[in-house]
C-alpha cells in the first residue's frame, strides 16, 4: 500500500523478537513495529515511556516540553489537572509524531447463550471464577 498510494518502497524483515527488540533499542531501524500493553488503566504508562532517557523509549524521542508536562502530571494529586497535563502530552507526542499508532487489537469470539457471568474489563482480563453454565438458556 505505501508502494501504490506514496510511492514508498519498503522490505519488510523478519526476525526473532529478541533480535528485534535489541534493533529497536540500538535505533537500529528506520520502521520499527513494537506492541504497547498497559498493564492498568492509566495512561501515565504508556506516555511516561517517550520522556528523554527514558529505557523503552524505542523512538529515541526527547522534547523538554514533554518531559515537564509529564512530571507535573506525576506530581499532582488533583485528578482533573492530571488528566489535562497527560492530555496535552498525549497531543504534543501525537504532533510531533516520533511514533504512529499503526492499529488497536480487535477479538472476535463465539460464546454460547448458556455462559452467564462473563465478565472482562477493558484490559481483556477475564473473570472465570464467576462463570457458569445456564443449562436451561435457549439456544438459537
Amino acid at each position: 500500500m505505501w508502494q501504490e498510494n506514496l510511492g514508498i518502497h519498503v522490505q519488510i524483515l523478519y526476525r526473532e523478537a529478541r533480535v528485534h527488540l535489541a534493533a529497536i533499542r540500538a535505533g537500529n531501524y528506520d520502521i520499527g513495529v513494537i506492541a504497547l500493553i498497559p498493564s492498568v488503566e492509566d495512561p501515565m504508562l504508556a506516555l511516561e515511556e517517550f520522556t528523554t532517557g527514558q529505557p523503552t523509549n524505542y523512538s529515541h524521542w526527547s522534547d523538554p516540553a514533554y518531559d515537564r508536562l509529564i512530571a507535573a502530571a506525576e506530581a499532582t494529586t488533583n485528578s482533573e489537572e492530571r488528566a489535562r497535563g497527560l492530555l496535552e502530552a498525549e497531543n504534543r507526542l501525537m504532533d510531533a509524531a516520533p511514533v504512529a499508532p499503526l492499529y488497536y487489537n480487535v477479538k472476535n469470539w463465539l460464546m454460547r447463550p448458556e455462559v452467564r457471568g462473563w465478565q472482562e474489563n477493558p484490559l481483556w482480563v477475564r473473570d472465570y471464577p464467576r462463570l457458569w453454565l445456564d443449562r436451561r438458556a435457549k439456544r438459537p
